[in-house]
C-alpha cells in the first residue's frame, strides 16, 4: 500500500491509501503473517462491508469530485482518514470470519486458536457501534418550532 500525500489546503491533511483492492492486499498480509487463513477476496469482502456501511453514514473524498455515480467496489480509492476509520470495523470482523473457520477446524479435531466465534462476534458488533458514532457527518441545521 502507497500513501501519497497532497499539498496542504485549507488546513485539512489529505493523503490516499490507494483502492480498497490495494488495502484489502496490504491487510491480507499482514493477517496471513499472523497465522489467519482467510483468503484476499473474503478480506476485499470485508473491506466492501465497511466502506457501504461507511457511505450509509457520510461521503468518501472522492464523491466531493465526481461527476458521475461512482462504483463502490474493489477498485474505489479511499484516503488515510477513511481507512483509518474502517481499520477496527475490517480487522473486527476479519476475527469473526477467522473466529468461524477456527470453530470449523475444531469439528474434524483440529486444534483451534485465537478468538471463540462468541468473542469475535461480541466485538465485531461493538466495533459496529463505535464505527456508525465515528463516521456519522450531517451538515449543521436549524429547527425553527412556530
Amino acid at each position: 500500500m502507497v500513501t501519497t500525500l497532497h499539498p496542504l489546503t485549507d488546513d485539512y491533511p489529505h493523503a490516499d491509501v490507494g483502492t480498497i483492492g490495494d488495502v484489502a492486499q496490504t491487510l491480507h498480509f499482514e493477517l496471513q503473517q499472523i497465522g489467519y487463513s482467510l483468503l484476499l477476496d473474503d478480506v476485499i469482502d470485508v473491506l466492501i462491508a465497511a466502506a457501504t456501511s461507511y457511505a450509509a453514514h457520510t461521503a468518501f473524498e472522492v464523491q466531493t469530485t465526481a461527476t458521475a455515480p461512482i462504483t463502490l467496489d474493489r477498485y474505489l480509492p479511499i484516503t488515510a482518514m477513511e481507512w483509518e476509520l474502517m481499520q477496527p470495523l475490517c480487522r473486527a470482523h476479519c476475527a469473526v470470519l477467522q473466529a468461524r473457520r477456527m470453530d470449523g477446524t475444531a469439528s474434524l479435531n483440529g486444534m483451534p486458536f485465537g478468538l471463540s466465534v462468541s468473542e469475535a462476534e461480541g466485538a465485531y458488533s461493538q466495533e459496529q457501534n463505535e464505527f456508525a458514532k465515528a463516521v456519522f457527518c450531517a451538515a449543521p441545521f436549524t429547527l425553527e418550532l412556530d
